[in-house]
């Protein structure tokens, strides 16, 4: 630690960078300014020369300590011709305004705020309850500001941080915009990990702005947070276009791709949304590669040795995939349906199983390799064959319908489930009732083949 003031610390990695690298970190981490500081496993894992500055107070740097601290590490700046300043939301404001102190050949800012005066511009009133103080009037990023080459990054969707880019980039019309769709406010976490970080760095001390604009958004293409965001966004508007992207090689090539993989909800949304728009086979397909990655760690497993057999469209049994894109299951303690993660079922609960018989559809549970038919009697999903207080459940094949104006495209593959006491309705917390009087989305599910 090069500097330890009231209001921020100073800490220095040493590197083999031939620049220097001055990070200004974001609010809401105070409590660990003493021992950390924004992007510091990167600076030490890829050796990276770095200042790094954190806050111990979420004042926008907005404090003299901050130029003290710059006079005490002259000598470090004096030994680099180039310094790469960097800063993430808070400290992407002094980024920009500190940048001629600093000496600055290139700045990175990511999701700034022009001011935190709403004299200057509009402010969310949660900045002006939690940060704004008297002295900070006037903070606005103005054009003397404007020094090196500075790239301006956030999400466009994000509407606090689009109007304050769009008021920097008017201040500094030099400034390079870099629009991270799907990013969010934290638009560094879809350029994470140490490798991409540091081409992201490298290419701001060797490339142009437009260039490093452009890596940017290479890697958030094709990172797993942006993906999973996108999945989330768009799995219901767009599931062809969400399907294709999360089955690309060049995703599953990637030494993250768990994390999309894994993300049980949107890709059991993905199924659900792929089965009533009429794309049956990509929705088995889909199924039957994040299986073979659950379990191979890769969705393109090589032919032969003990790879899975691909999932049959037309096989004998079939799970069942809620509109919020869990599975339904038989809690057997409980007798009671709930929710589990689709692909990788929760331990503790049994997935239902749809069978054909004769020209409908019986549900099961699968216990000691066979399969048990479900009943409800007395209020309570149990097993059993039916007797004179219990009653089978109807599956309905039709699902020609699914609310107002809505109509299933693929109606083969999407049912209801209802007995006496009304239609089997899931809800988003992974509930199941009984006793629906609406045939809507959350009524309906869809088939999920399985190997017999």
């Amino acid at each position: 630690m090069l500097f330890d003031g009231a209001d921020l610390a100073v800490h220095h990695t040493p590197g083999e960078t031939p620049y220097l690298l001055v990070v200004f970190g974001p609010a809401g981490v105070t409590n660990t300014a003493t021992h950390d500081y924004f992007g510091r496993a990167v600076s030490e894992k890829k050796r990276i020369e770095t200042i790094g500055f954190a806050a111990k107070i979420d004042n926008w740097y907005m404090t003299p300590e901050v130029d003290q601290a710059i006079e005490i590490i002259q000598p470090i700046l004096d030994r680099f011709e180039k310094i790469i300043v960097l800063g993430m939301s808070m400290g992407a404001h002094t980024a920009i305004k500190k940048a001629r102190r600093l000496r600055a050949h290139a700045v990175l800012a990511m999701s700034p705020k022009f001011s935190l005066d709403p004299e200057e511009c509009n402010v969310p009133q949660r900045y002006l309850d939690e940060n704004f103080k008297p002295h900070m009037r006037g903070m606005g990023i103005k054009p003397e500001d404007e020094y090196g080459r500075i790239v301006v990054a956030w999400d466009p969707a994000e509407s606090t941080d689009e109007e304050h880019a769009q008021l920097i980039l008017k201040a500094l019309p030099s400034a390079t915009p870099a629009r991270m769709f799907y990013a969010g406010h934290l638009v560094c976490v879809s350029i994470a990990g140490s490798d991409m970080m540091k081409s992201v760095i490298d290419s701001l001390a060797e490339d142009t702005p437009a260039a490093t604009a452009t890596l940017m958004n290479r890697i958030r293409r094709s990172h797993p947070n942006n993906i999973a965001a996108r999945l989330h966004q768009c799995v219901r508007k767009h599931p062809l276009l969400c399907y294709r992207m999360i089955i690309s090689p060049h995703v599953d090539r990637h030494k993250r791709a768990e994390e999309i993989y894994q993300n049980h909800g949107a890709n059991g949304i993905l199924y659900f949304m792929l089965a009533i728009r009429g794309y049956a086979d990509e929705a088995v397909d889909l199924a039957s590669r994040i299986t073979n990655f659950l379990k191979y760690r890769t969705i393109y497993p090589e032919a032969g040795g003990d790879a899975p057999l691909p999932i049959a469209l037309h096989t004998g049994d079939f799970q069942l995939v809620t509109d919020h894109g869990y599975l339904l299951a038989w809690d057997m303690q409980n007798r009671h349906f709930q929710g589990v993660r689709p692909f990788w079922p929760d331990n503790g609960l049994l997935p239902v199983i749809a069978r054909r018989h004769g020209h409908g559809l019986g549900i099961y549970v699968r216990i000691g390799g066979k399969l048990e038919p479900l009943v409800l009697r007395n209020g309570v999903v149990m097993l059993g064959t039916v007797a004179p207080d219990g009653e089978s459940f109807t599956v309905d094949l039709s699902g020609s319908k699914v609310g107002p104006g809505e109509t299933w495209s693929c109606p083969g593959l999407s049912v209801t489930i209802s007995s006496s006491h009304g239609l089997l309705i899931a809800t988003p917390q992974r509930n199941v009732a009984l006793d629906s009087t609406n045939k809507g989305a959350w009524e309906c599910l869809v088939l999920l083949p399985v190997n017999s």
